[in-house]
């Protein structure tokens, strides 16, 4: 099991990201990540989204090459940032 503490813990990077949204992939930048989730500062604005909704998130920057995509919720969002939460990894061959 996971100490609370630690799954909080955020570390700040700059990386890469796809982030899926009703079946619509944007780009955007991972500002931190946690064992829980992420932030991410989007490169454009997505109507619609709301705390609640299901998303994924993959950890590069190219749906087609990335092996691995996270089923996520939002947690919170505004203009042009999500914070979402890790429920599952999904694994592609």
């Amino acid at each position: 099991m996971v100490n609370p503490a630690k799954a909080n813990m955020r570390i700040l990077c700059e990386a890469l990201c796809v982030f899926v949204y009703k079946e619509k992939s944007y780009q955007g930048i991972i500002q931190n990540i946690s064992l829980s989730g992420a932030l991410i500062k989007l490169n454009e604005v997505i109507p619609y989204v709301s705390p609640g909704d299901e998303c994924g998130l993959m950890l590069c920057s190219d749906p087609d090459v990335c092996p691995v995509k996270y089923i996520c919720r939002v947690i919170r969002c505004d203009a042009d940032h999500v914070g979402v939460q890790f429920k599952e990894i999904v694994h592609y061959e």
